[in-house]
This record gives C-alpha cells, sequence and structure tokens, in this order.
C-alpha cells in the first residue's frame, strides 16, 4: 500500500515537473529570440556539467549506505558526501575560469555562467539533503523541491517576464530566475533534512575514508561520464551546426523525456529497497523489484510513445510554436531510443547495486568516445535530426550491451550467480 502511495506521489510530482518543463521552455522560446535560447541554454547546460561532476556519484552513494546503515552510522556517509562534492565543484569551477579565459569565451555565455555558478553550489547541497530522504524512506518528500518547487518558482518568475510588456527577459535574466528557484527548492530540502532522525557520530576512519573514497570515485566516474554526454551534446551542435539546431535538439529531448517518467519513479522508489536486498543477499527480491522497474517503465514509455507519434505535432505547436515543428524528426528518433532504453530496464543501477559499477563506467566510457565521433559529424551534415541519430544510436548501443552483460552474469531469471554482498541465501 505504501508503494502504490509512493507511486502516485512521485508520479504527479513528476508530471507537474515534466509540464513546467515544457511550459518553461515554451516561453522562454518565445520570450527570447533563438540565438539568445541557445547562449541560456549553452549557459545553462555549463552550469549544470559543473553541478553534474560535483555530485557525480553522490546519490547513489548516500541512497545505497543509508539505506543498509543504523541511524547512529548515517551521518558518516553524509558528512564525507558533502565535502567531497564540494570540492569537486570548487575545482570545477576553477578549471571553468581558466578554460574560458584560454578560449575567451563570449561574454554573453561567459556572464550567464558566471550568475549560474552559486546555483551550482546550492544544488550540490540540496542533492546531499534529498539523497538522504530517499535513503530513509521519504520518497515524494525528497522529490517535492526538485519537482515542483525549483521548476514552479522558476516558471513563474520567467511568466511574469513574458507577460508584463515593460520587462525585458535575457539570457542572464533567466539565469538570475534560475538561480532564485533553486535558492527556494534548496530551503524547503533542508527544512525536512532537519527532521530526519540521526545520532553525531564521529567521522570516518582512516580505513572506512578509504573505501568510502573508493567506492565513490567508482560510481562518480559513471556520473562524470553520463554527465559529460548529457551537457556535452549542445556544446558540440554548438560548435558543428548553429544554434538554431541547438534550440532545436533541446527540445526534442525534453520532449523524449516523457517516454521514461515511469522507469524513473520506479527507480527513486525501489532503488532503496535493491541495495537492501543484495546487501542481505536476497536475490528473489532483487528479481521482483527489478521486474517492478521494467513493467513499470516500459508500460509507461510506450503509452507516451503512442500519444506522441498520433498528437507530437500538436504538442510542439501548443508549447513551442510552428517554428519548432522542425524538430519533430529529432523527437521521433530520440523516442525510439528511450524505447529501447525502458524496455531493458534500469540495467546501470542494478549493476551499481551489485557492486558492478566498473562494468557499467567502461560502457558509458566507449558509448562517450563514439558520441563525441558521431554526433559532430551528422550535426554537421543534419543539424539537430543528424545529433538525434547519433545520441540514440550510442544510447542504443551501450543499453544494448548492458542487457547483454546483465543476462550472462544474473541469469534470465536475473538470480546473481556472483558479485552478492552478504549472505547469498535466497529467501523469500
Amino acid at each position: 500500500m505504501r508503494s502504490r502511495l509512493q507511486l502516485v506521489s512521485v508520479f504527479t510530482l513528476r508530471f507537474f515537473y515534466l509540464f513546467s518543463s515544457f511550459a518553461l521552455s515554451s516561453i522562454l522560446a518565445r520570450s527570447l529570440s533563438q540565438v539568445d535560447f541557445g547562449v541560456f541554454i549553452v549557459s545553462q547546460s555549463i552550469v549544470l556539467l559543473m553541478y553534474s561532476i560535483a555530485v557525480a556519484g553522490v546519490p547513489n552513494y548516500i541512497v545505497r549506505e543509508v539505506a543498509i546503515l543504523d541511524p547512529v552510522e548515517r551521518c558518516k556517509p553524509i558528512r564525507f558526501a558533502a565535502t567531497w562534492s564540494m570540492t569537486i565543484l570548487l575545482a570545477s569551477v576553477v578549471c571553468f575560469i581558466v578554460i574560458a579565459a584560454l578560449i575567451k569565451l563570449d561574454y554573453s555565455v561567459l556572464s550567464g555562467v558566471l550568475v549560474g555558478i552559486p546555483a551550482a553550489g546550492i544544488l550540490v547541497l540540496t542533492v546531499v539533503s534529498n539523497a538522504t530522504l530517499r535513503g530513509t524512506g521519504q520518497v515524494a518528500g525528497s522529490q517535492i523541491s526538485d519537482m515542483l518547487l525549483r521548476p514552479g518558482l522558476f516558471l513563474l518568475i520567467t511568466s511574469v517576464f513574458w507577460l508584463s510588456p515593460d520587462l525585458i527577459m535575457t539570457p542572464v535574466v533567466a539565469m538570475t530566475a534560475f538561480l532564485s528557484a533553486v535558492t527556494v527548492g534548496f530551503v524547503f530540502s533542508i527544512f525536512l533534512f532537519r527532521k530526519i532522525s540521526l545520532s553525531p557520530s564521529p567521522a570516518y576512519s582512516s580505513i572506512e575514508h578509504r573505501r568510502a573514497m573508493s567506492s565513490v570515485k567508482r560510481l562518480a566516474g559513471v556520473d562524470w561520464v553520463h554527465a559529460v554526454s548529457l551537457y556535452s551534446t549542445p556544446l558540440l551542435i554548438s560548435a558543428f551546426a548553429s544554434e538554431a539546431d541547438v534550440s532545436h535538439f533541446r527540445v526534442a529531448f525534453q520532449v523524449s523525456l516523457l517516454l521514461p517518467t515511469g522507469l524513473y519513479v520506479a527507480n527513486a522508489i525501489f532503488y532503496p529497497r535493491l541495495c537492501r536486498a543484495f546487501h542481505d543477499g536476497r536475490s528473489c527480491d532483487v528479481k521482483r523489484v527489478f521486474a517492478r522497474c521494467c513493467l513499470i517503465g516500459s508500460g509507461f514509455s510506450w503509452a507516451a510513445a503512442t500519444m506522441l507519434w498520433f498528437f507530437g505535432e500538436k504538442f510542439i505547436l501548443l508549447f513551442y510554436g510552428e517554428i519548432y515543428l522542425e524538430a519533430m524528426s529529432a523527437i521521433l528518433i530520440l523516442a525510439v531510443a528511450q524505447l529501447f532504453n525502458t524496455a531493458t530496464g534500469p540495467l546501470d543501477l542494478l549493476l551499481t547495486a551489485a557492486g558492478l559499477e566498473n562494468v557499467v563506467l567502461k560502457a558509458r566510457s566507449f558509448a562517450l568516445v563514439g558520441q563525441l565521433v558521431v554526433v559532430p559529424i551528422l550535426s554537421h551534415f543534419l543539424g539537430a535530426t543528424g545529433a538525434a541519430i547519433g545520441y540514440a544510436f550510442i544510447s542504443i548501443l551501450w543499453n544494448a550491451f548492458l542487457a547483454i552483460f546483465g543476462y550472462y552474469r544474473f541469469g534470465g531469471l536475473l538470480v546473481v550467480k556472483s558479485g552478492f554482498h552478504g549472505n547469498n541465501e535466497v529467501r523469500e
């Protein structure tokens, strides 16, 4: 019963987030010129790239540790993860400043990034807080700041500028609105975090610190490669095509995110249970949880794809306008990739929970190399559609590899042959 309530709550929050994202993109696309919209996308991509690098591996690490540790021990991974993330973020900011000076980054992009850097720091602390909430079972509460408050406030501020003829929207103004929304979400997340029962505990011992560092590095490697893959795509398109193609790909990618909504919700709810099942050696529970994720994710993705096939153009006209109808081909291409990826289930989380992060890291690394080669070439000749073809092909390829590896590693029924942590006894 509790799982059903969590599913409904997280689905509702996710739907609001998606609606806000579409409405926000629509308002920004109409308030800014195509060039300014592209500038904002590039600026925000750089900010989110730094943030993603900083929190890489941290959410999964915190959720996994908090889910299996006693309350008296939970402060240790939380404190360690927060310190690690802020240190990485500081290093990322320094690297950005040096690179921006060397390449003489365009002032319009630079100004937007400088405004957004504080938002990256606030987002890092929000991630630590929300991951702790997830690990303690407060899944719906952990989603409110990210799925409700931040996108809702961002949408509200940009709507005021759009509806007020005396107010002018610029990329810097849009980034300032983003910073304000991030701050409000953080305040609410901390409010919930302070209600968690956490016993004060000393920092990790030297041995525990080394183990934690090794674990976070492996998990971070997976997320670092994914972040570079995700946020480098607009930069590659900008370099080898045009700002208009960046805008079209952004719209296509955002619309395609409708399809994995079910899988996202299932992962948010069931990942802590998956970690506990692996930790306790309960292979039947692993099978049951993974099957639920696949069923929820695949079922929703096919329903969303059907709606997109029949009403995609009307959807684009409603939210983005006629000028973005050119992105429809890219949307359908990315939708095919999303259908395949949701059908294979959360294999990356399954392998991560089993302690096989290195396999995921290698697969993502090879996929990133392929993407860095394929996307620029195809986007140069085919624009946003070519970028979508390259991105979709690489995405399908790496998920196919994980599916094949997962089948041989875990068997057809997902009964773990090796890689279990602790007792391998099968319990119902």
